[in-house]
């Protein structure tokens, strides 16, 4: 690459940014339901579903990353595997262990009900905790990468891989709950759920600069087709009264958001503040993800004001910035990155790839 590497995937570190904030609302507005007796106020109710597109494009982000990274610096077995152990795998099973241990001396729950329920629940669906399944996935992806990176190195695969995959996540979706498949198959802790974001963001990936270039091309048209995608959005939530992340509007809307920030993101960065709001987080994103929830857990000890509909953004924000700070002190522990694969000095990101460029998560 003629660019730095932190500088030619910009759009990308701001994506991960606002799908991390997008994340993060979801499960503020969702405490705040639990909170009020299980129900929603029309505010919360709506920041809750607009900001499930967060998801999705948590999963393109990944699956990007991977591919970028691996197409850049090329792929050894050993290597790959020894960076995966270090930054999925070792990552996941620390943290499983951490929220079961919570449950266990703070909820006084049941978390061991024989060896099957840890291989099946704990790792395989991610059920140490509920934002644990995401890790999961990633994991399970990274099994699979290196068997799809082989096929995909004939570029001729691409339109087949991703017409297959787009239908299995099409079949899921309208067909495949409705039908006796079991949990194992169906739940979205499973992989074949989020494999369509995956593979179309390695197809980003391969073909990065031509697409950026076209989208940026074409940037008011793809604005136009944002705006019919939040429309949309808008439209299934005021007569379906839900907005899911699994739906299938998002297999077509999630790639039309994404190309749309790409092509406007020169603008977005010389002319408005959002991306320098959108890099600190990003930076900070797996953190952020693996931290939150245990903070929300801890609800009852903020002002009751907190969880009053006019102040949600302002409880939003608070769990952001603590989360944020929470970060930053784990990166002065020892064996940091076997927690948290982030970089111990941001400043270092435009001269070498952090460790969290490679997995990011969320809800």
């Amino acid at each position: 690459m003629s660019q730095p590497l932190d500088t030619s995937i910009g759009e990308i570190h701001m994506l991960r940014g606002m799908a991390c904030m997008m994340i993060l609302m979801v499960h503020v507005t969702a405490t705040y339901y639990y909170i009020q007796g299980e129900t929603h106020h029309w505010l919360t109710f709506f920041l809750n579903q607009i900001s499930r597109f967060g998801t999705p494009i948590f999963a393109m982000i990944s699956g990007f990353l991977l591919f970028f990274h691996t197409r850049n610096r090329g792929f050894h077995l050993l290597r790959y595997v020894s960076s995966r152990v270090r930054k999925v795998l070792i990552p996941f099973l620390l943290w499983t262990a951490f929220y079961l241990w919570i449950k266990k001396t703070v909820l006084n729950l049941d978390v061991f009900q024989g060896y099957k329920q840890v291989i099946l629940q704990y790792i395989f669906l991610g059920r140490g905790y509920d934002h644990l399944w995401f890790m999961s996935v990633v994991l399970q992806f990274s099994l699979l990468f290196p068997v799809i990176y082989r096929l995909l190195q004939n570029k001729r695969w691409w339109g087949t891989v991703l017409c297959f995959s787009f239908s299995i996540n099409l079949w899921i979706i309208h067909w495949g709950k409705s039908m006796e498949l079991g949990e194992l198959f169906t739940d979205k802790a499973n992989l074949i759920s989020w494999i369509y974001y995956f593979l179309l963001a390695g197809f980003l990936a391969d073909h990065w600069g031509k697409i950026r270039k076209w989208s940026q091309q074409y940037k008011y048209g793809l604005l136009l087709l944002a705006f019919l995608v939040w429309v949309e959005a808008l439209w299934e939530l005021y007569f379906l009264g839900t907005t899911p992340s699994g739906r299938i509007a998002n297999l077509f809307g999630i790639p039309i958001l994404v190309l749309a920030l790409v092509g406007w993101f020169p603008t977005l960065q010389k002319r408005t503040c959002l991306y320098k709001i959108c890099r600190p987080v990003e930076q900070s994103a797996m953190g952020i993800y693996l931290i939150h929830p245990l903070l929300l857990s801890f609800n009852h000890w903020l002002p009751s004001f907190f969880w009053e509909p006019k102040w949600i953004l302002l409880t939003w924000l608070f769990y952001l910035v603590v989360s944020m700070l929470v970060v930053r002190g784990i990166r002065f522990l020892p064996f940091h990155t076997c927690l948290i694969p982030v970089p111990r000095k941001p400043a270092t990101l435009s001269t070498r790839p952090s460790c969290s460029t490679t997995l990011k998560n969320p809800g």
